[in-house]
């Protein structure tokens, strides 16, 4: 952005510079040609005077005729700089516009924020309350005796290798698919 003001700026400076110049010719040019008229008044009026007049003007007319060109070629330049810069106007608000149809909705991500609080809040309420009722010892309540007999070693094993043998065939399954 930065860099497009700066070439802006430049251009813009550059356009001065040129119209500065041409103010200068057109000063120039202006005293030549008084200095033309105050000469054909001081001499007067003859023949070969009005020849060297008639060739003065010529040059002006080349001259002004060469600042047309020129002017013409500037102003195709110049419109050819506008219709790029609009095109990269164009792209660049297209840009902006794909990145903002990116951009999640806040609105939106706000509500499910304030929600997952409110329900976080809840939930360690609920918890501190559980935690209360398992600390209290007047709940009888809190423990629950299980029936049935504790395994033996063996099988505590068996069972802990059948999860594992378990876990590394889901983790390799979940490893394959993705």
């Amino acid at each position: 952005m930065r860099e497009q003001e700066e070439r802006k700026r430049l251009n813009i400076d550059r356009l001065n510079q040129i119209i500065n110049m041409a103010e200068d010719e057109m000063v120039k040019l202006r005293k030549r040609y008084e200095a033309a008229v105050q000469e054909r008044n001081d001499r007067g009026i003859h023949l070969i005077e009005r020849n060297e007049e008639v060739c003065i003007f010529y040059e002006k007319v080349n001259i002004h005729d060469q600042l047309l060109r020129e002017g013409a070629v500037n102003m195709q330049n110049q419109d050819e700089n506008i219709r790029v810069l609009e095109l990269e106007t164009r792209e660049i608000q297209r840009q902006i516009d794909l990145l903002r149809k990116q951009v999640p909705d806040k609105a939106n991500i706000e509500s499910s924020l304030v929600n997952s609080q409110i329900e976080l809040a809840t939930t360690q309420e609920h918890l501190y309350d559980l935690e209360k009722k398992l600390e209290t010892p007047e709940n009888k309540g809190r423990v629950r005796l299980l029936k049935g007999q504790d395994q033996t070693l063996t099988s505590w094993r068996r069972t802990v290798r059948n999860w594992r043998k378990d876990s590394l065939t889901r983790n390799r399954n979940f490893w394959k698919r993705s």
